[in-house]
């Protein structure tokens, strides 16, 4: 896998974190992998409420990078939606942001719609699109902190950084198996991480104490024979 994609994978990774760690409602589920990065559903309604897509560019985020002719784009994808309940289409940039997406940031959405209509797109879809999309721009340290401070406050201990990493392991097999979580799953996730990592902290505390190495000497051919004589 090339650089970009691995760190892209990375922070696509650590928002979803983020997103599922702060949604205090239990009548979520989350899919990573889904249609987008991350699928928000709702238990009751059974439909998808909020996809999100990661995008982390070194340079600016800009309009070609989200619409071309060919392939499944991640406007045409959005215009496939027009006709779903889908409320929210979340774009998270990592990266720098051109000015004209900037500008449909700051409520200037004429030049947007403009070039979607240069493309053929309906006007039902494009009013769609101009509506429920939502473009925010993150960085890196800011949403690494918040998930390390909901780590924290519910692991009852252990290290956050180590337990952000065995998440970030156990949600890319979440997204492998194309299964949806919910917060509670992930909670439970971290109580275990949190286990894990003070059973292996006391372990390495004891080492040299309580737990003695015996010797650290090789097996000589000699000590070797008369082992194996034992269980011969």
């Amino acid at each position: 896998m090339a650089q970009p994609a691995i760190k892209g994978f990375r922070l696509q990774t650590l928002y979803a974190l983020k997103i599922i760690l702060q949604t205090r409602d239990d009548n979520y589920q989350f899919r990573p992998e889904g249609r987008e990065d991350l699928d928000i559903h709702h238990k009751g309604k059974g439909e998808i409420q909020q996809l999100i897509q990661v995008k982390a560019l070194t340079d600016d985020l800009v309009f070609s990078d989200l619409y071309s002719k060919e392939g499944t784009s991640f406007l045409k994808r959005a215009e496939s939606y027009s006709n779903t309940d889908i409320e929210v289409i979340s774009l998270i940039s990592f990266g720098p942001i051109g000015k004209e997406l900037m500008d449909f940031i700051n409520g200037n959405k004429d030049t947007f719609e403009k070039k979607l209509a240069s493309y053929d797109f309906e006007k039902d879809s494009i009013e769609k699109i101009s509506s429920s999309l939502q473009i925010l721009k993150v960085d890196e340290e800011t949403v690494r902190e918040e998930v390390l401070s909901e780590i924290k406050n519910l692991q009852l201990g252990g290290d956050s950084e180590v337990a952000l990493g065995l998440l970030s392991d156990w949600l890319l097999q979440i997204s492998e198996e194309s299964k949806s979580i919910t917060r509670q799953d992930l909670i439970s996730q971290i109580g275990k991480v949190g286990e894990y990592i003070r059973e292996r902290n006391i372990l390495h505390e004891n080492l040299g104490s309580s737990i003695r190495i015996l010797r650290e000497k090789g097996i000589s051919n000699e000590d070797d024979s008369s082992v194996s004589s034992i269980f011969n």
